[in-house]
């Protein structure tokens, strides 16, 4: 799905193309193969599952939800680039309200969630998304199979195994202060309740 011509300080054109969450993204090159003008997910009930949509030569974009699957809850996160054994990888997946922001590659990604409320009556489901790059629109078609599967609830031992999580809340601290640019104890405080918010959920 391309944009067409986009005002930048080069020429060129934005494109936008629909992965797996499991597709790892370069920063700069050529995109894998494989990429689709959609985002197509398969979810059990009571799932949550990714897609990654990649703007490729944009310099600023911006997300907004224009139609919504119904009964189903869309979240988005912006996919910030860290070193990691010497290479930028997309592996900071920062909440994000879809609002206008600069880029930080030639290729960025954005992760678009979909949650499976416990109930939702197994089926195909559609919604779409509009990326706004460089001031040039398009519309992301959301493709959403439920399979009439359910997983266990996160709060119940049968059924689910114990998730390890390798990360201890010091260094977890210090690592979001430092991307984040936290000013205030407050703030730290504020990721430290976060981080065992978070591992309280999976027990």
């Amino acid at each position: 799905l391309a944009f067409g011509t986009v005002p930048s300080a080069t020429a060129g054109s934005a494109s936008v193309l629909g992965y797996p969450s499991s597709q790892s993204i370069d920063a700069a090159g050529p995109l894998p193969r494989g990429g689709t003008g959609q985002l197509v997910y398969n979810a059990a009930i009571g799932e949550r599952e990714s897609a990654v949509l990649v703007v490729k030569g944009a310099k600023s974009i911006g997300v907004s939800v224009t139609t919504p699957p119904e009964g189903l809850g869309i979240r988005l996160f912006f996919g910030h680039y860290v070193s990691a054994g010497g290479k930028s990888v997309a592996d900071a997946l920062e909440p994000w309200g879809g609002g206008e922001r600069q880029v930080e590659g030639q290729n960025q990604p954005i992760y678009v969630q979909v949650e499976v409320p416990y109930g939702t009556p197994a089926g195909r489901y559609a919604g779409a998304i509009s990326v706004t790059a460089d001031g040039q629109r398009a519309t992301i078609p959301l493709r959403i199979r439920v399979f009439p599967v359910t997983l266990p609830r996160p709060d119940t031992r049968t059924g689910n195994l114990l998730t390890s999580f390798n990360v201890t809340p010091e260094s977890y601290v210090a690592k979001v202060a430092q991307l984040h640019g936290f000013a205030s104890n407050d703030q730290r405080r504020a990721a430290n309740r976060a981080l065992f918010a978070l591992l309280g959920s999976y027990r």
